[in-house]
């Protein structure tokens, strides 16, 4: 894409809390009734028979596709409200693999909202390359009101939001593929009247390694009316224009205590009428730049750090905006925590106590940024905060 002329506003004074409600956060509404799905058994078939108000609890163990399909999983409007959490010690020990047999490990239909709530569990395997998958045309779709041609069909490899915003909380979305966008998360709308609000959220979810070929949002792509709250998210190692988030045509993204790292492409990238607020973050070794306005005025930037990125940006004198080496340890969860002396390391990030507001603000208090695991306390760390 041509680069356009580039306006940043940039947020001198502390941001507010714009963390979610608390009642966004937990499962803490009474539980109507449950189904269990046990390895062996079809995590499908208990979306199928729940009710709203519901919920499917997955042990411990792989459930993979055994045929092509265009999804693996399908959350119709007549699903709304449920609850599918796995019950793993940590995501890794719940996998749902698309077997690169599906276009979407997950789709969810117009009408599922927040309160559809998907946790703990790992979502792999997606390919959203319909020519690769059905070379001889989608023999059952979904939605044939929808052309072979349209993206429903090229993008959203992990989870397909189609004209859907439900709670993301805890998962793991890694190697997914996609032919154009979103090989993460799509958060699709065909156009900007149908998308629903508030968007979905997405919230102490880790995006790896998820690609696309051609297009756009490695990790998470929104576009047209769309809307999405990330709070909380290592997206890593993850390619494509906009490799960690893509916000396009009139989309809105907001991006709190997050770390993009090692994205092929742009950490985060704009196109016209694109709008992204992004506080309390990290942004550290893109291959091109950590942030790309391709034109207008649609960033609005507050405490965050930038480092190491191929082209970078300089933030103006004496605003909120770090460029530094964040000083990243590998901890016992991964390698993006942050150097403290406090945990034995030689010296302290400059992501340390470096936030908008204090940790117990935005529910981060018992997660930890630390090699030893212990939580975040006092002012907010910079950055994505590991489970304990």
């Amino acid at each position: 894409m041509r680069k356009l002329s580039i306006v940043i506003l940039v947020a001198l004074a502390a941001c507010s809390d714009s963390g979610p409600p608390a009642a966004d956060r937990g499962l803490d509404k009474p539980l109507a009734g449950v189904h269990e799905v046990k390895p062996g058994g079809s995590i499908q078939a208990a979306i199928d028979a729940a009710k709203p108000g519901e919920e499917i609890r997955i042990h411990p163990g792989s459930y993979a596709a055994s045929a092509s399909a265009e999804a693996f999983l399908v959350l119709s409007a007549a699903k709304n409200g449920i609850r599918i959490r796995g019950l793993g010690a940590t995501p890794a020990e719940v996998v749902i693999d698309g077997a690169s047999m599906v276009l979407h490990v997950l789709l969810a239909e117009p009408g599922i909202d927040r309160t559809t709530q998907l946790e703990n569990l790992t979502l792999t395997g997606g390919n959203a390359e319909p020519k690769t998958l059905f070379p001889s045309g989608v023999p059952s779709p979904l939605h044939p009101e929808l052309s072979a041609d349209h993206d429903f069909y090229h993008d959203g490899g992990g989870l397909m939001l189609f004209r859907a915003a439900p709670t993301l909380r805890r998962l793991r979305i890694v190697d997914n593929r996609a032919q154009r966008c979103g090989a993460g998360i799509s958060i699709f709308c065909p156009d900007a009247q149908s998308c629903p609000s508030p968007g979905p959220l997405i919230q102490d979810c880790e995006l790896l390694r998820n690609r696309v070929g051609e297009g756009t949002g490695g990790a998470i792509d929104t576009y047209f009316g769309s809307k999405v709250e990330v709070v909380n998210c290592l997206l890593e190692g993850n390619s494509g224009w906009g490799s960690g988030v893509a916000v396009l045509d009139g989309a809105q993204a907001t991006i709190t205590s997050t770390t993009i790292a090692a994205s092929a492409r742009h950490g985060i990238a704009l196109s016209p009428k694109g709008i992204a607020t992004v506080s309390d973050s990290i942004i550290a070794g893109s291959q091109d730049e950590g942030i790309l306005l391709e034109g207008g005025v649609g960033l609005t930037l507050s405490h965050t750090l930038f480092h190491g990125n191929q082209a970078g940006w300089s933030p103006p004198d004496g605003t909120a905006v770090l460029s530094a080496d964040p000083l990243f340890v590998k901890g016992p969860r991964g390698e993006h925590y942050l150097s403290q002396k406090a945990a034995g390391q030689a010296a302290d990030s400059p992501a340390l106590d470096a936030g908008s507001v204090d940790a117990s603000a935005r529910q981060l208090a018992e997660r930890s940024t630390r090699s030893d695991g212990k939580g975040d306390t006092g002012k907010l760390d910079l950055g994505y905060h590991y489970q304990p």
